[in-house]
């Protein structure tokens, strides 16, 4: 038993040291925190970029699918279909919804949209909310010209010369 203990000690050791010479050979080849069991750099920006992919086209598919079904719904109701048929036409819709070959979204902002500017081409761009006429006619009118209605039309726009002195 004494020998038996003397060999397993010396196979424990020789084991143990085995893998220390194997965990320093993977220090030197991967580096200190790695395992060499991790994706490559370019893989793992591939791995990614699909993963954005496939979540963009969720979302355009699921878009798409919505605005089928809501066209079908209204398309249903204005013909005065049952409530039944109008649900029944919108799930339909959004079975067979198929998005277009040429839709895209932005992976970094879904709410920007291709849009075509002054110049011709094209951009991921966000669509502004324009400030209603009337504000900015407000603004620059003077307090007596400014109603609780309607502003008149000759004051809507500001000049360099209005508001007069």
């Amino acid at each position: 038993m004494v020998r038996a203990e003397a060999e397993l000690a010396a196979e424990v050791e020789a084991l143990l040291a085995d893998a220390e010479r194997l965990d320093a050979a993977e220090d030197a080849a991967y580096g200190q925190d790695r395992r060499g069991g991790e994706l490559p750099a370019e893989l793992a920006r591939r791995e990614g970029r699909l993963a954005a992919i496939r979540t963009a086209k969720a979302a355009l598919e699921a878009e798409h699918a919505a605005k089928a079904r809501a066209q079908a719904e209204q398309g249903a109701a204005e013909q005065g279909q049952g409530p039944a048929q109008v649900i029944e036409a919108g799930d339909a819709a959004e079975a067979a919804a198929v998005v277009p070959g040429r839709a895209q979204r932005s992976f970094t902002d879904p709410d920007a949209r291709i849009m075509k500017t002054s110049d011709g081409s094209f951009h991921y761009l966000l669509r502004a909310v324009r400030r209603s006429w009337t504000r900015r006619a407000r603004s620059c009118l003077p307090r007596r010209f400014v109603s609780p209605g309607r502003t008149p039309r000759r004051y809507r726009t500001c000049s360099p010369s209005w508001p007069p002195r």
